[in-house]
């Protein structure tokens, strides 16, 4: 499942792979205007309770990479976690070059057995454009699918 939210303003969407056995990985895709490409970004990042989430296992991905940015994760205690959610907060930044449309970020997270899907959740991102004006991106929520 693919979701994403925006019109002609930057979005974010979450690309999972096909269905998995114990472990998997999603994208986290950036899709933006042209003139309205980001030099940096961050998120915080929530999956369903039963999934496992380790920061050392998010990865920059190579849209990305491409403007050489790096990713820095942290778990983080989330106040609005709901069912012992697993939270992280990202940034992605480096540089000046902007941020083309693609992947921002590749996930891997492995499954509790017997899990058969699960939600993974994208809130309070927030872009910086290189005249250095705050950018909004509304919440997303995607789905992560086991075998």
């Amino acid at each position: 499942m693919i979701l994403s939210v925006g019109g002609w303003a930057q979005s974010l969407q979450i690309l999972p792979s096909p269905p998995f056995r114990a472990a998997g990985s999603f994208q986290i895709m950036l899709v933006s205007p042209k003139t309205k490409e980001p030099v940096a970004l961050q998120w915080r990042l929530s999956v369903s309770n039963g999934i496992t989430l380790n920061i050392s296992d998010i990865a920059v991905g190579s849209a990305a990479e491409s403007a050489q940015k790096t990713i820095t994760c942290a778990s983080v205690r989330d106040e609005q976690q709901e069912n012992n959610r697993s939270t992280c907060a990202c940034i992605l930044a480096g540089g000046q070059r902007p941020i083309p449309n693609g992947s921002l970020a590749t996930v891997r997270v492995t499954v509790r057995p017997g899990l058969r899907a699960g939600k993974v959740l994208l809130r309070g991102a927030i872009g910086v454009l290189p005249d250095m004006t705050r950018v909004d991106i509304p919440d997303v929520e995607g789905g992560i699918t086991a075998k």
